[in-house]
């Protein structure tokens, strides 16, 4: 079990004490919502989110290698078990990165890839 995630649980009685013991445990699956938002010259984000989650790529403003590159959002999403269709919201969201950064381009904003320093 990892924190942070929500588990469906089947539980029975403890035989000789009061409580319950967790026999089975599988991660809920949320359905995720990708959201682009775009105001010019300002705001270039794509956010994902899912149950309570959400996860922004902002190459613009973003804080750290995991928000400011496509690919750091893709390692975070395909870390996470409570994605549900994880192969088509990768997709998703790769598609309408790369269109945020072609719009930032045209905006004349240069988007240069940070290298990844290991410190997150």
């Amino acid at each position: 079990m990892q924190p942070n995630i929500l588990y469906a649980v089947e539980m029975k009685p403890m035989h000789k004490q009061h409580g319950y013991v967790v026999v089975a445990a599988t991660p809920v699956l949320f359905k995720a919502v990708i959201e682009t938002i775009i105001v010019p010259k300002t705001i270039y984000q794509v956010t994902v989110t899912f149950g309570n989650k959400k996860i922004f790529f902002d190459p613009k403003d973003g804080k750290s290698f995991n928000s400011r590159t496509i690919e750091g959002v893709v390692g975070v999403l395909d870390n996470r078990p409570d994605i549900a269709d994880k192969e088509q919201v990768l997709a998703t969201f790769r598609k309408q990165a790369q269109a945020l950064v072609r719009n930032m381009e045209t905006d004349r904003y240069l988007y240069i890839q940070p290298k990844n320093t290991g410190l997150k």
